[in-house]
């Protein structure tokens, strides 16, 4: 299956792939003005998502009357399916709760929003949910332990990891391996999941 990093410089044909519009490429989300009418972003969002094809996730700040939290808008197509909130606190941003999954092509994919990554019990939570691969759009300059983290989970328990910030992205295999990403595109397998790995530890292959 193929994602691509979208690159606002760049022209991208339409794909049945996951598309990622990382943080700081879109302004602020006002749920306040989408409702009444003055504000535009989720529409736009939808017409680009439409021209991109497949599942297009996109990481955002968003201003619920004055409730600030970091979120990924998640579009199918053109629709808007769900959002995603970051769950650990902040101080300028509001906490979540709970995580999301979401199914393409017959694989179930989990969506961890910034600082999530740090969250052990997160990654676990949706690994015993059987999802194949986890996404997270990182709201900031990216850290090295954020990537020792990922190549540590995806090893652990048996997922593809896809880390997304808005310099950077990089990108582990249920091995632990990490996978190049040619311009911002990667094709991942999304064959290992927590289950299965844990029975060939325990010898039952």
């Amino acid at each position: 299956m193929k994602i691509r990093i979208i690159n606002e410089k760049k022209k991208y044909s339409k794909e049945d792939c996951i598309n990622v519009i990382p943080f700081g490429k879109i302004e602020r989300v006002d749920f306040r003005r989408q409702l009444n009418g003055s504000g535009k972003e989720l529409v736009e969002l939808g017409r680009k998502a439409e021209r991109l094809g497949g599942i297009t996730l996109v990481g955002a700040e968003s201003d619920n009357c004055g409730i600030m939290k970091k979120s990924v808008f998640i579009f199918e197509g053109a629709r808007l399916i769900s959002i995603c909130d970051m769950n650990e606190y902040q101080e300028k941003y509001s906490s979540s709760y709970g995580f999301k999954s979401i199914e393409f092509k017959g694989k179930k994919l989990g969506v961890l929003v910034d600082k999530d990554i740090y969250s052990p019990s997160a990654v676990k939570a949706l690994c015993l949910n059987g999802e194949h691969a986890i996404i997270n759009l990182y709201g900031g300059l990216l850290p090295q332990k954020a990537f020792v983290g990922c190549e540590f989970y995806s090893y652990v328990y048996g997922v593809d990891f896809i880390c997304v910030a808005s310099h950077i992205a990089k990108a582990f295999n249920a091995r632990g391996e990490e996978v190049v990403m040619t311009e911002g595109v990667g094709n991942f397998a999304f064959e290992g999941v927590y289950r299965e790995i844990r029975r060939r530890q325990r010898g039952n292959v």
